[in-house]
């Protein structure tokens, strides 16, 4: 069993995309740092998640430049997904009896988030093809 720490001196995976990646994560927080006050004006846990979102996507940005291991792509990956996901739901069915954006699918806000997410998540899955050490 491998420890934390061992897990981060593995060799860097994808060490070239992860500037591009960091820079989706970047627009990911931006985007939630703009819309998140407004969300917690009508929908306080909406805001609250979105500013979670942007929160989270800076410290994991500035680790995938820094040291893009495994681990970290696998993070991405997830985060990426998760607010995706989120996203798709509160477009198409609302979360929790809120149907405030049911259907708002050209906000351009809403596209570029998605944009973002999507660029972000193709990215990860590329880095995680590629096997520890290796440079694609």
């Amino acid at each position: 069993m491998t420890t934390a720490l061992e897990r981060l001196d593995r060799a860097a995976v994808a060490r070239s995309c992860a500037l591009f990646t960091a820079a989706g994560f970047m627009g990911i927080a931006v985007v939630h740092l703009v819309d998140g006050p407004g969300s917690l004006s009508y929908e306080l846990y909406i805001g609250v998640l979105e500013l979670t979102l942007a929160a989270a996507s800076v410290p994991l940005a500035i680790a995938l430049v820094t040291r893009p291991v495994r681990d970290l792509w696998i993070a991405a990956s997830a985060l990426a997904w998760l607010a995706l996901g989120f996203y798709l739901a509160n477009r198409s069915i609302g979360p929790s009896g809120s149907t405030t954006d049911i259907g708002n699918w050209g906000q351009t806000l809403g596209i570029t988030n998605m944009a973002t997410e999507v660029a972000a998540i193709a990215l990860a899955a590329w880095a995680l093809h590629h096997r520890h050490g290796q440079q694609p």
